[in-house]
């Protein structure tokens, strides 16, 4: 059994990051810990976790915190969005 704990490859990237010299080595690497906690509430929107149950992990670095809430928001959305057979995506192709 695989033990999953939330928030802490987020929180492990976030960390690698401030660790960098390089300030554009870092900004990168932020913004990959950023993607991170962004994909993180997604999941957990559709796993069935509140709004209100940020990883504890992410709660005390806000831009962590932030993600994390908008991909649980982009979650909920794309559940109350209707869909209809032969949508084109932006590309024309059909989804």
């Amino acid at each position: 059994m695989e033990l999953i704990i939330r928030g802490l490859e987020a929180r492990k990237a976030w960390s690698r990051a401030a660790q960098l010299a390089d300030p554009r080595q870092r900004l990168d690497a932020e913004d990959t810990a950023l993607d991170i906690a962004y994909e993180q509430g997604d999941r957990d929107f559709w796993n069935g976790w509140a709004a209100t149950e940020i990883p504890l992990l992410l709660t005390d670095i806000p831009a962590l915190a932030r993600c994390w809430e908008y991909g649980w928001e982009l979650g909920q959305a794309s559940q109350a969005a209707p869909w209809h057979a032969g949508d084109e995506d932006v590309n024309g192709e059909a989804f």
